[in-house]
């Protein structure tokens, strides 16, 4: 996730810079009230998305003049430790970005944060049936935190690289989506050595690769939709770990396979001399890639002739929903106008240019059907033609919410996942001995689901 806020903020930052905000002319108060109250806001960043925040800040403030808002920025490393800090001494908190696996659900638990359903049962201009399902962190029936902008894993391509090798683009709609042979099978043809030969003909050498078929991250945001789609999942129905299952470390064996036994993707080792998907497609380094759509942001100010299309399937077409969450804290003392400057944070009405640059995603559904407001923010050069298709038809069709948000612990079973598989990435040891190694000391970590 931290991929997409830093594109997130870095956006922010361009806003500022060039005086393009979200800012209102029209003088309104939040909740009917005249008083004046000061807000506090948090979210992780630096010195330039501090300035970028605080400019927002003072759009707001010329929409709602009763409410100022003083938005506190601390850098990603520090920021769990901060927010816990300042919950603990009491310190002012109103609305606050959260990650929801470190920090927000513990702070929950511990009765810090505000459930969300009131206000999403009583207002009537955001209400939580107009929301995507799956941008809602849950716990039992209380609503923690609402996306901040929804996000999906995207495979974008070269439409360059298709057609250079005369190969059918791949399609847009999840429900007709490659299979994972086929996949694998087209990544070969456009994986090619520098003497020019594909990873199909006689001769390829897979030491010597001028341009890869395929590239992905080895995070969970990606290869879970993997293990997701072969029918697998990070902790099974009777609370075992999941990962240890064939249905889950069949898929990640094969993602590994793509760069070990297929050579149609970069090892870890040759991946650090890559650029990102934005450069790597444009350049020619890659033909495919699978990151968040917020990549849309950098291919679009890119020279790349660039697709999405659905993720190729295992066995069913699953996608993760992705996203930071917004919360309200319980310590507020005015948790309406905090209600009122998390709405403005979502809408897109009051700030389309997040969206139309390919940055952010909106929650609302209205956002990604209506043919009028998407009109709004798709149909440029961040959003080519098969968007709709591809990236709005898996966020509403095809998403299950965020594991961070269902599964309890999931960043401390991640902790134990994540450094096993770094062997399995490079080949090392297969990912059915690294997930069956690692079995017992997950095992104590589960806690079952939300």
């Amino acid at each position: 996730m931290l991929k997409k806020i830093l594109s997130v903020t870095c956006c922010l930052a361009i806003i500022a810079a060039t005086g393009t905000g979200c800012s209102k002319s029209n003088q309104s108060t939040a909740s009917g009230s005249s008083k004046s109250v000061n807000l506090v806001f948090t979210a992780w960043g630096d010195s330039d998305i501090k300035k970028a925040e605080d400019a927002d800040m003072i759009s707001f403030h010329k929409k709602y003049p009763n409410i100022n808002v003083k938005a506190i920025i601390i850098p990603n490393a520090d920021y769990d430790t901060k927010i816990t800090t300042m919950v603990a001494a009491h310190q002012q908190i109103d609305v606050s970005e959260q990650e929801s696996a470190t920090i927000a659900y513990p702070l929950y638990e511990q009765g810090k944060i505000e459930p969300l359903n009131k206000y999403l049962d009583s207002d009537k201009l955001f209400k939580k049936s107009d929301i995507v399902d799956s941008a809602f962190y849950m716990n039992e029936k209380d609503v923690v935190g609402v996306y901040w902008g929804a996000e999906v894993m995207t495979l974008f391509y070269s439409k360059k690289a298709f057609k250079d090798a005369g190969i059918t683009v791949p399609p847009a709609d999840p429900g007709k989506a490659w299979t994972w042979d086929e996949f694998v099978n087209i990544a070969k043809k456009l994986t090619i050595d520098k003497s020019g030969k594909n990873a199909t003909e006689a001769g390829f050498n897979p030491k010597d690769i001028k341009q890869y078929g395929f590239e992905m991250g080895k995070w969970w945001a990606s290869w879970g939709n993997f293990v997701y789609s072969n029918g697998g999942d990070y902790i099974t129905s009777d609370n075992k770990f999941g990962l240890a299952q064939p249905s889950a470390y069949e898929a990640i064996q094969k993602v590994a396979d793509l760069a070990n036994v297929d050579h149609v993707a970069p090892t870890p080792v040759a991946e650090k001399g890559l650029p990102g998907i934005d450069v790597a497609l444009s350049s020619g380094q890659y033909a495919m890639g699978i990151d968040g759509q917020w990549s849309c942001l950098n291919l679009g100010n890119s020279n790349v002739d660039f697709g999405t299309a659905a993720l190729p399937i295992m066995k069913k077409p699953v996608e993760q929903a992705i996203s930071g969450m917004l919360s309200i804290m319980k310590d507020s003392q005015n948790k309406d106008e905090a209600w009122t400057l998390l709405k403005y944070l979502e809408d897109p009405g009051v700030d389309i240019k997040l969206f139309k640059t390919g940055n952010l995603m909106p929650i609302q559904k209205s956002w990604l059907t209506q043919p009028d407001l998407l009109s709004q923010w798709t149909g440029n050069a961040a959003h080519p033609a098969e968007y709709k298709d591809s990236v709005i038809n898996s966020l509403l069709n095809y998403s299950v919410a965020s594991p961070t948000g269902k599964i309890k612990n999931f960043n401390n079973i991640m902790n134990i996942v994540n450094p096993a598989l770094d062997n399995v990435w490079l080949g090392k040891t297969s990912a059915e001995a690294a997930m069956k190694m690692i079995e017992p000391k997950v095992d104590p970590l589960i806690k079952g689901r939300r």
